[in-house]
């Protein structure tokens, strides 16, 4: 890594690696973009998300960071939103074991519901299953927000 001849350096995986081959990185005069947990809790490394923050992208000292991969999504949605209800608190829950576990990890959370689900005695396909849990937390999100986050005399 001494005679490194990018300008950017993207660094994904292995916390542990990207603390260490990070700053060689950066004192060979690259830039590094860093998509781990490695640098996120940093105050010294700029977190940015390009449609909230893209100018704190110019306070890196070789280092940038951004949020994982739940955050940067919702963040762009709710920035229009904390500019016109300037928004206090966000409770933000995200459930990523499983998929975090790859292929094992779904096969196994497959395997518990259909245990459940035969234990039981109940006939739920595995499709409808999710289809009904995913419109149950789009709903609960939108009644927490609308209830919690929305003041009283904004609401129509």
């Amino acid at each position: 890594m001494t005679n490194l001849t990018s300008q950017f350096f993207f660094l994904r995986e292995a916390t542990l690696l990207k603390k260490k081959y990070a700053p060689i990185a950066v004192s060979n005069g690259c830039i590094v973009v860093d998509n781990s947990s490695a640098f996120r809790m940093d105050p010294t490394v700029p977190l940015v998300v390009p449609e909230v923050n893209p100018d704190d992208i110019k306070k890196h000292n070789g280092i940038i960071a951004n949020p994982n991969c739940s955050t940067i999504q919702a963040v762009p949605v709710l920035k229009p939103l904390d500019d016109v209800y300037n928004i206090n608190r966000i409770i933000y829950s995200t459930y990523q074991a499983v998929s975090g576990a790859g292929q094992k990890g779904i096969n196994d959370l497959e395997n518990g519901i259909m245990n459940y689900t035969h234990y039981n005695s109940l006939e739920v396909e595995l499709e409808k299953f999710f289809h009904i849990l995913f419109l149950i937390t789009v709903y609960l999100i939108l009644m927490y927000f609308y209830l919690m986050v929305i003041p009283k005399k904004k609401r129509k």
